[in-house]
């Protein structure tokens, strides 16, 4: 289909719905987006200080980029997380740097779901279908399980990076070499863990296209159009990633395979609601008090683990898998190349007599042992990524689980499944689809999909992560589960198609649809959010003020140093005075900033402490006396510490100490 003036109606309609209803959703983010968050002020205010660092940078022509101030004295400390590029640029204007935030929040919903739509539109879905798919993708909830997450929500690029990268393959013109170039950037720098995981799906896309038109499409003719692309888009990449290359040298940036499948989706992941949604057993905070809830409940109450797509998106995939089953089934011999049907245009079979002879009962009971199989191996990787060989009764009855354990059974799936298909070809003579008649967008999109579905088990996962580069450094697997949620969409699409077919009235078609959109926009709400009041720059505390105006002030240290995600403050604060700080919040912390945090403690530093923040580096301490216990116990320390420290300045609670540089003898 090209594009016309009926699409960009449909376009138009689909995003005022989508605004409606993320308003709706995200309510009252109209009234709130000025000096609120959701639904914590834990990650989105990392994510918040971030955003605020891309945009000074930005503002300065990019000087120090990958150097943020957080973690002093590491270096390149934006490399421990997302940078957020393109969503920083995106919001570079908006004056206010919360309502930034919450502008892309809301547009992120949006963007999702028009991606979505375009793509839907565009592989032959009718205009109903499409919209409701759009929605489907973009109030999913995965999307509403990562709501603090904002790299998991600037998803918006990869239908269209998916989409136009099957079409440059498929055309091959300098047009869809420049759309797909484009969009690639924007998705690669909107966030890491999207941007990697993409990378996973482009590749099986163009193994894809390969298997059918390696001819067309390793041409001399369509290389000089995808040679270009591959340069600017291999240039893009390597620029992105080589900051993480670089840290990785200096860095255990690896994680290990007993954090790798805590974070990993098992089978019934898919079936677990998240808690956002209306009809899960529990709320959000259930799943950061998992030890109080009955013990058969907690396997399936894992943060990151609840990917069941929805009511409605599962029950029209299932009618989209069957109906694409049912159209591709191989129900006889191969056919004869070249030879069809006369009458129907159906390939002919290899020999006249017609389908083969059912398989004899050993056969049978072959095929269906080595299903078996593949099934016990997903499984038993289910009851260890569940937890349940610790949890539960069956710890007498399972070993520990080790990396040999995944390597066996991923081992045990991978041969299983080998053996099924080539026997069953072998004695068939035919597989269990005609593959090679299937568009070739809708069977890269499906072989996406269980690629990814695979990945997001620790049965694939752990045995590849030490052999795949990249795979080590990323902790949640389960993550690639919103991969998987573009082919279920599709497959929701195609299913809302095939009912639609089979009501012959228009009226009662329309009638049909119009259910399903409120029966959807119902489904997809999730429970009221959780807004957080946040100070805004210029009602900052006052010492963050004064230490903007201090050229003496080299680089902060602020106490208490809290753990994980309770120093995100001190990053935010900040962005206020831009000055180098020891304290911070990432997905990799730096040796200093362990060894530091360790000598400072959560309460009141010793001595040793402050000398070693000194031989770091540090100049100035930060004390917020009125978080370190009783005021006789600070004054008692304040005075013990008098020859380390010199009291430069105090707001209230917050005192300024200057560090003295350690003597020899201490």
């Amino acid at each position: 289909m090209r594009p016309g003036p009926k699409r960009l109606l449909h376009g138009l309609f689909a995003a005022v719905a989508y605004g409606l209803a993320g308003l709706w959703y995200l309510r009252p983010i109209a009234r709130l987006h000025a000096d609120h968050l959701t639904p914590s002020a834990e990650d989105p205010l990392f994510t918040l200080y971030v955003l605020k660092w891309v945009m000074h940078q930005a503002r300065l022509g990019f000087p120090d980029l990958w150097n943020a101030n957080a973690f002093f004295p590491a270096k390149g400390a934006l490399a421990f997380s997302d940078p957020f590029l393109a969503p920083a640029l995106e919001v570079l204007f908006v004056r206010n740097a919360i309502s930034g935030y919450n502008l892309l929040l809301f547009t992120s919903f949006v963007l999702c779901g028009l991606a979505m739509w375009w793509v839907l539109a565009e592989s032959g879905c009718s205009a109903p279908a499409a919209i409701l798919g759009g929605a489907m993708f973009a109030f999913c909830p995965f999307r509403w399980s990562h709501l603090n997450h904002m790299a998991m929500l600037v998803g918006q690029w990869i239908p269209l990076t998916l989409w136009s990268f099957d079409r440059l393959l498929a055309e091959r013109t300098p047009r869809r070499a420049v759309l797909f170039a484009l969009v690639y950037v924007l998705n690669l720098t909107s966030g890491c863990y999207f941007a990697y995981m993409t990378l996973v799906a482009l590749l099986v896309l163009c193994a894809n296209r390969l298997a059918a038109e390696w001819r067309e499409v390793l041409s001399r003719r369509a290389l000089a159009v995808l040679a270009p692309a591959a340069i600017v888009v291999a240039v893009a990449t390597v620029a992105l990633f080589l900051p993480f290359l670089r840290l990785s040298r200096t860095m255990d940036m690896a994680r290990d395979e007993a954090t790798v499948v805590r974070n990993a989706a098992a089978l019934t992941s898919y079936l677990s609601p998240a808690p956002e949604n209306t009809y899960s057993l529990h709320p959000p905070r259930a799943l950061w008090a998992r030890s109080r809830l009955p013990r058969w409940e907690q396997p399936f109450t894992r943060a990151e683990n609840t990917l069941f797509p929805g009511i409605l998106a599962s029950a029209f995939a299932v009618v989209g898998a069957v109906a694409f089953v049912r159209r591709w089934r191989n129900r006889g011999p191969e056919p004869l190349p070249g030879a069809e049907d006369a009458r129907d245009g159906v390939a002919a079979p290899r020999s006249g007599a017609g389908a083969l002879p059912p398989l004899a009962p050993g056969r049978r009971l072959a095929l269906a042992g080595l299903l078996l199989l593949a099934l016990a191996a997903v499984a038993i990787g289910d009851l260890y990524t569940l937890r349940l060989d610790r949890d539960t009764a069956l710890a007498h009855w399972l070993p520990p689980a080790s990396r040999a354990t995944w390597l066996a059974l991923g081992a045990l799936f991978a041969a299983s499944v080998a053996a099924w298909t080539w026997l069953r070809r072998r004695w068939l003579g035919r597989g269990l689809l005609h593959w090679r008649d299937v568009d070739p967008w809708e069977r890269g999109l499906v072989l996406t999909g269980i690629v990814c579905l695979l990945l997001s088990l620790p049965l694939a996962y752990v045995p590849l992560m030490r052999l795949v580069p990249g795979l080590d450094a990323m902790r949640v697997p389960a993550r690639f589960a919103f991969l998987v949620e573009i082919t279920v969409v599709f497959l929701a699409a195609r299913g809302i198609d095939a009912l639609r077919r089979r009501i012959a009235r228009p009226a009662a078609r329309a009638t049909a649809v119009a259910a399903i959109a409120v029966a959807l926009f119902v489904e997809l709400a999730p429970r009221l959010l959780h807004w957080v009041p946040l100070l805004r720059e210029e009602q900052f505390p006052e010492v963050y003020r004064w230490l903007a105006g201090r050229d003496d002030v080299r680089a902060i240290v602020e106490v208490p140093m809290k753990a994980g995600g309770r120093e995100a403050p001190y990053m935010y604060f900040s962005t206020l005075h831009w000055k180098p700080i020891a304290n911070g919040y990432s997905s990799f912390l730096p040796l200093s900033y362990v060894r530091l945090s360790a000598a400072m403690g959560r309460q009141l530093p010793s001595a040793a402490a402050l000398d070693l923040a000194a031989s770091m580096g540090v100049t100035h301490a930060i004390v917020h006396s009125d978080r370190l216990g009783p005021p006789e116990r600070y004054r008692a320390w304040e005075q013990a510490m008098a020859e380390r420290l010199d009291l430069v300045e105090a707001f209230g609670a917050d005192r300024v100490y200057r560090l003295r540089a350690p003597t020899a003898g201490s």
